[in-house]
């Protein structure tokens, strides 16, 4: 459920659920991955997940951000799994994180993460090949 509701409608790619979840479990395989939920009283309200890695530019360990969703009916408390996500990281030796902001979301999301401290270093540009 919690894949259906993230993608639908405007995601800009493909999205293949066996392959998206392969990847996850790789990752925590790994000891790399970060995955954290928000149950309340037994209700998904929203989840982030990432990994941590050196950076390849200057090998600083970063938590690099995979997805973050929070249900729209939960929307504010996202916030509270952001600062959990950043204090795992910090657990986990990461120097600083990136976080993705995809178009669709609009500039709401870019406030708020600048209102956590972030700062726009990049865009990213894709088309199909």
């Amino acid at each position: 459920m919690l894949f259906r509701s993230a993608i639908e409608g405007s995601f800009p790619m493909a999205f293949h659920k066996d392959h998206w979840c392969g990847t996850w479990s790789q990752f925590m395989d790994l000891g790399v991955g970060v995955v954290l939920v928000d149950i309340e009283q037994d209700v998904l309200r929203g989840a982030i997940g990432g990994y941590v890695s050196p950076d390849v530019c200057d090998g600083a360990m970063t938590l690099h951000e995979g997805f973050w969703y929070v249900y729209p009916e939960h929307r504010g408390s996202g916030v509270k799994l952001l600062k959990a996500f950043t204090e795992e990281g910090k657990k986990r030796g990461a120097e600083r994180m990136t976080m993705i902001h995809l178009n669709f979301n609009g500039p709401s999301l870019a406030k708020l993460y600048e209102r956590e401290g972030f700062k726009p270093v990049q865009t990213t540009y894709m088309k199909e090949i």
